[in-house]
């Protein structure tokens, strides 16, 4: 608050400040939902206090990878300020708008920049990843990711660059952690999933029913083979595949008369933990862990 200025007034500015940062986070997470801005870019500005003009409109995500107990809670915090710090001060200088906002590991931003700075917008971020990489060192095999969506001329195209930068990063498991991705179309492969799911899941059903861990080891070992060398398949269709096979070991291992709050807490466990893997054999290792901690407690 400036000197002179009314208490009360101050206090009513900062309450419209948090009002506006929360309306602005929102919009965000509804852009990433995909759904469609609803509005010309003269409406989001006066709706939002955005400065966004004509040029180019583009959603990335920047995603903070590592060790659960390494990160939680106070590196990730830190990791997290110093990042919107450093995206802030390099992004805003470039951009006619520019904003960035953390949940847990994931930033979600929205860059709004004349098209004649494509390039050093690129360099800035990759400025970013280089000092993030440096300050990342003081916390044990942590790693950070920027993924850019689509490049598009208005606000209404910023539901398909969303769809692009959550389907670019999720390819980062397959050895691109650590650097700025470019915007990648992939879709899933259901049948492909659904067929391999098949195979697997019966093996594990019947490793988990002798609390064979072995043979539950051998089952995950050989669905991330196949699926690592099975070309058509995408991050997110190894992601889906790893969450898939932990939910099927816990309808197998927690007993149905369980409180249902029990394995909705386990999922959400394993999920957390699985989202901080920077590649597949972290991904398909923690999925092991998780399924052999299931055994071992046996949860009731």
């Amino acid at each position: 608050m400036r000197r002179g200025e009314d208490p009360e007034l101050g206090k009513m500015k900062g309450r419209l400040d948090r009002q506006l940062l929360k309306a602005r986070a929102e919009l965000l997470d509804f852009l990433f939902s995909e759904g469609e801005p609803g509005a010309a870019l003269s409406r989001l500005n006066a709706d939002y206090c955005y400065k966004m003009r004509s040029g180019s409109f583009q959603l990335g995500l920047v995603k903070i990878d590592g060790e659960y107990d390494v990160l939680y809670p106070d590196a990730l915090l830190d990791l997290r300020t110093r990042c919107a710090e450093l995206l802030r001060d390099k992004m805003v200088p470039l951009c006619y708008d520019f904003e960035v906002f953390f949940e847990q590991s994931t930033g979600k931003m929205l860059l709004n920049y004349p098209g004649g700075n494509r390039g050093p917008l690129r360099s800035a971020l990759e400025e970013v990843l280089e000092t993030m990489e440096i300050r990342g060192r003081f916390y044990r095999g942590t790693e950070f990711t920027i993924a850019l969506g689509g490049e598009k001329d208005t606000p209404e195209g910023l539901p398909q660059s969303a769809r692009l930068a959550k389907d670019t990063l999720a390819q980062r498991i397959y050895g691109q952690a650590g650097t700025l991705m470019d915007p990648l179309d992939v879709a899933i492969h259901s049948s492909l999933n659904s067929r391999m799911l098949a195979l697997a899941v019966p093996k594990l059903k019947k490793a988990l029913q002798q609390k064979d861990m072995q043979a539950v080891k051998e089952t995950v070992d050989e669905l991330e083979k196949e699926a690592v060398h099975t070309p058509e398949l995408t991050g997110n269709d190894l992601t889906f595949l790893a969450g898939e096979m932990y939910r099927f070991a816990l309808f197998y291992a927690v007993p149905s008369e369980s409180d249902p709050s029990v394995t909705q807490a386990l999922n959400e466990s394993y999920e957390e933990r699985a989202n901080l893997c920077s590649n597949h054999t972290c991904l398909f290792r923690k999925l092991k862990a998780g399924i052999v901690e299931l055994v071992a407690e046996e949860v009731g």
